[in-house]
């Protein structure tokens, strides 16, 4: 899980590369070939970094939260 805290509020998505290379993505990003991730609008290197390399990497991909609504 990741700390959606300290994210851009434009970011939607967190996901990390085949490398182990977390990002921020603004519009849920598909798999790209070598490895990556392919998305439109803003995406930024979130400065996480995982262990998760090679095959498990596209298992990444997490949704922000949704904001819980009071009563």
């Amino acid at each position: 899980m990741i700390d959606w805290t300290n994210a851009p509020n434009w970011a939607q998505y967190h996901a990390y590369d085949a490398g182990g290379t977390g990002g921020w993505y603004q519009n849920k990003p598909t798999l790209g070939e070598h490895g990556f991730w392919i998305a439109s609008g803003y995406k930024w290197p979130s400065g996480h970094l995982s262990k998760i390399t090679g095959r498990v990497w596209y298992a990444t991909l997490e949704e922000r939260p949704k904001e819980k609504v009071s009563a």
